[in-house]
């Protein structure tokens, strides 16, 4: 039986090269809990509330993140020019003065933030975390040899020349079901991550785009007026033909001057506004700077502070990721409950025998077989008590920072509705009662200068006036939608999607148990039948990302 020794070292050897062979090809996508977040990109005619940011893939997607706006070159071989969309958009940006609307700047933005793709990066990086988690142990294969003929150990069958011996760890029962559900919470954790990268990317374009509307809106404005006043000095040079006073010529080229001068002024804040609107696109150095489109959407400023909170609790991601963070911290105190529970190892020996040297008369060579079994004795129970307690003061922790969380959501949204409702009042009193009397102050003003019943300067005030006035409505249209773009982000959805189905989709998560005081030991409970039997539910993609959308707008009564 000499010769058995060499095929039992060259199975021992072969063993150890295969489990230490290296790196091979990764865990494929499908064995993961959810699949790899992603995004969708929108493209730039997408409607009101067709923007869905933190979308994932499909199933034969996965593992792909790929930016058609970003990474495909512009002459991509086979690629079909009237299907690529989004080639399209940034084409359309290249060519002659740049004009976006608003719902496709806010498209782009969310396409284009780099944030949001990092996050999504590291969601999908959690997400491979899941079947190293809920994998067992690898199996540890040794061997035993014994150099010394006269020390070796003896038996009936003859002396044992080799041994090769294998043996699995095998957790108790739900132990690796817990760790899995923990990666599951925290894969969620991470998906509110993604929706907070894109709603603040949503954000800043919104923001951008208002401000660039309002400096387009100011200059326009403001060379109307000054159109005007060339035809007011028009009509103080023909009454200086009449026998009018020279000085309202003088006074009125000096009007126009001033507006000159504020022209320049508004002219380096549009290119400012623009700048960063096209930064919040992401658009390269050289892309020419894009311009706000005329036409507003549709703004309601009205608002509920009640809806908009029971909005907020399920669509906020900083109120979602503390939720989920409940529930991680919920199935780590299983764990540290099963700790209490022992672990088991099974295993195989092969022991390779000899004849020769044997010390038995009768010794035949035969080898053996053994079976191997044990188990850990998790006897260390202060270890144990320590890490149900670290879990019980997570969970209080967690509910203390919802509670936090809360306060601070509530506070952020009765600010901004006080904000709305007081631009709301002023943008109506503007509207309806300021500008039409300006108006009509022009219009007697006009007609008096006329007829020499009044002089230049008090058209010249009246014009100031109209300017101020049309200057300041734009600027409180604009302030509205950036009020708006705020309260969708502190919201963490679209405003109109505040339906009692969508406020309803995440159920309230359970109050945390207090801590023990630090002097009582807390007990090791064995962990419920029900949560150890219950199926580990992964909310669906419309639970984990924010509804995004501008609010619909309905008509404003006068």
């Amino acid at each position: 039986m000499q010769d058995r020794f060499r095929p039992a070292a060259r199975i021992a050897a072969a063993g150890v090269l295969a489990v230490s062979a290296g790196c091979t090809a990764g865990t494929p996508p499908s064995t993961l809990p959810n699949p790899t977040p992603s995004r969708t990109v929108p493209t730039a005619t997408a409607a009101a509330g067709t923007v869905r940011p933190a979308s994932f893939q499909d199933e034969e997607n996965r593992g792909e993140f790929f930016d058609p706006l970003l990474d495909a070159p512009a002459d991509a071989p086979g690629a079909p020019a009237d299907d690529d969309s989004a080639r399209s958009e940034t084409s359309e940006l290249g060519a002659g003065p740049p004009t976006i609307e608003f719902e496709a700047a806010v498209a782009l933005a969310v396409a284009r933030s780099p944030r949001a793709e990092a996050a999504r990066q590291r969601a999908a990086a959690v997400a491979a975390r899941f079947p190293q988690v809920t994998a067992l142990d690898d199996p540890t294969l040794s061997s035993t040899s014994y150099p010394l003929r006269d020390q070796a150990l003896q038996t009936a069958a003859g002396r044992v020349q080799t041994g090769v011996q294998v043996a699995q760890r095998v957790p108790w029962p739900n132990k690796l079901n817990a760790r899995g559900e923990a990666v599951r919470r925290e894969v969620q954790i991470a998906r509110t991550e993604v929706a907070s990268a894109e709603l603040a990317a949503a954000q800043s374009a919104r923001i951008a785009w208002f401000e660039a509307w309002y400096a387009g809106r100011a200059t326009e404005v403001t060379r109307r007026n000054r159109a005007l006043l060339e035809q007011l000095s028009e009509v103080a040079v023909a009454r200086v033909r009449t026998g009018g006073a020279q000085t309202d010529v003088l006074r009125a080229e000096l009007e126009i001057d001033r507006l000159d001068d504020r022209l320049l002024g508004l002219r380096r804040a549009e290119d400012v506004a623009r700048a960063d609107l096209a930064a919040a696109l992401r658009l390269p150095p050289g892309a020419p700077l894009p311009t706000a489109a005329a036409e507003l959407p549709a703004l309601d400023p009205s608002t509920e502070v009640d809806s908009l909170f029971a909005a907020a609790q399920s669509c906020r991601p900083e109120l979602r990721r503390i939720g989920w963070e409940i529930a991680r911290d919920r199935t780590r105190r299983r764990l540290a409950c099963l700790a209490a529970k022992p672990d088991f190892t099974a295993g195989l020996g092969y022991g390779v025998v000899t004849e020769e040297d044997a010390l038995a008369g009768n010794a035949n060579g035969r080898d053996n077989l053994s079976v191997q079994i044990g188990l850990t004795l998790p006897i260390y129970q202060d270890k144990i008590r320590a890490g149900v307690a670290e879990a019980d003061r997570r969970l209080a922790a967690d509910a203390r920072s919802l509670d936090a969380e809360r306060d601070d959501t509530l506070r952020a949204i009765r600010r901004l509705a006080i904000r709305l409702e007081t631009l709301e009042d002023q943008l109506a009193l503007l509207e309806d009662r300021t500008l039409p009397r300006a108006e009509r102050t022009l219009d007697v003003s006009l007609a008096d200068y006329r007829g020499d019943r009044i002089g230049f300067t008090e058209v010249a005030n009246s014009y100031g006036d109209l300017l101020r006035l049309e200057v300041q409505r734009a600027r409180l249209r604009a302030d509205v939608g950036v009020a708006l773009a705020e309260l969708e982000r502190t919201v963490g959805c679209g405003t109109d999607a505040f339906t009692q189905s969508q406020i309803s989709v995440q159920p309230e998560p359970l109050p945390a148990p207090m801590p023990q005081a630090q002097s009582e030991a807390p007990a090791i409970p064995d962990p419920p039948p029900s949560a150890a039997n219950e199926p580990t539910r992964i909310p669906s993609e419309d639970e984990v990302k924010p509804l995004a959308g501008w609010r619909k707008a309905t008509p404003r009564r006068p």
